[in-house]
């Protein structure tokens, strides 16, 4: 299993993360970017899709999961996902499935995108056994937020002018 050390440069690959949340939101989609990294490369990446295609499904972290689906088949374990918002439980469900022990986010979003979210966010909905690694089917990553140098900021604004429009289209740009 790998190591998240002080070595890893989270800076440079929430970077690429960015940058396929600016793809997502040139095309008119919500401003959500992952890559997986494998070894030090990037191995998957994924923007959101949502509006674009039709399918609440198409969420940046299952998009670049797929991308790589025989790494992670390998090497799981081993991979790290970096995503510009806190995954949903739809995608944090994935994560575990797939056995990916690591995941660093650039923004919190304790709703995930919803309103009607029960005290605590949505990982108090998830099964405590999975939480503390007792889960037969997977257990919980470790989690880092809040990385340096994401412009957590920019991205906050983004999602606040998508949520203006009522969650619709909305053609807007990082800077």
């Amino acid at each position: 299993m790998v190591s998240i050390t002080d070595n890893t440069d989270h800076a440079a690959y929430m970077a690429e993360a960015i940058r396929e949340a600016e793809a997502a939101l040139g095309r008119g989609d919500r401003p959500i970017g992952c890559v997986i990294v494998h070894g030090q490369q990037i191995v998957g990446r994924g923007s959101n899709h949502e509006f674009t295609l039709h399918s609440k499904l198409e969420h940046a972290e299952s998009r670049a999961m797929r991308s790589c689906a025989p790494c992670l088949y390998e090497h799981s374990d081993e991979c790290i996902v970096y995503t510009t918002l806190a995954p949903c439980v739809m995608c944090l469900g994935m994560i575990v499935m797939a056995n990916i022990r690591h995941v660093v986010y650039g923004a919190d979003d304790p709703g995930g995108g919803r309103r009607d979210v029960p005290p605590g966010g949505l990982c108090a909905s998830v099964d405590p056994r999975v939480l503390h690694g007792q889960h037969p089917c997977g257990r919980m990553p470790a989690i880092t937020g809040r990385v340096r140098g994401a412009p957590r900021g920019v991205l906050r604004r983004a999602f606040a002018i998508v949520a203006g429009a009522g969650g619709r289209r909305a053609r807007i740009t990082l800077t």
